[in-house]
């Protein structure tokens, strides 16, 4: 297994174009999961497929401001320290 990027566990803010995608990608996620609810039973198969996009969500959060390799995109983001 390839190292970790250092940033990999800690948290990059999104710039304001990143945002905008987030959005979508949230969007696109949220109505996905409206077609799931309206056309399948309420199921353990449908509690299953209504988590997996809920981890696909999260996951194109972090393709957003990640590069495949794990370094940020914007190459001059620092991560934001915990407070």
């Amino acid at each position: 297994m390839p190292d970790l990027h250092p940033s990999t566990w800690d948290y990059l803010a999104p710039n304001a174009d990143e945002i905008v995608v987030m959005k979508r990608l949230r969007e696109a996620a949220a109505a996905h999961a409206e077609v799931i609810t309206a056309n399948l039973p309420d199921s353990a198969d449908r509690t299953y497929l209504l988590r997996s996009l809920r981890s696909l969500a999260m996951w194109s959060n972090v393709a957003v401001v990640r590069h495949p390799d794990g370094t940020p995109r914007a190459a001059d983001r620092d991560p934001v320290a915990d407070e």
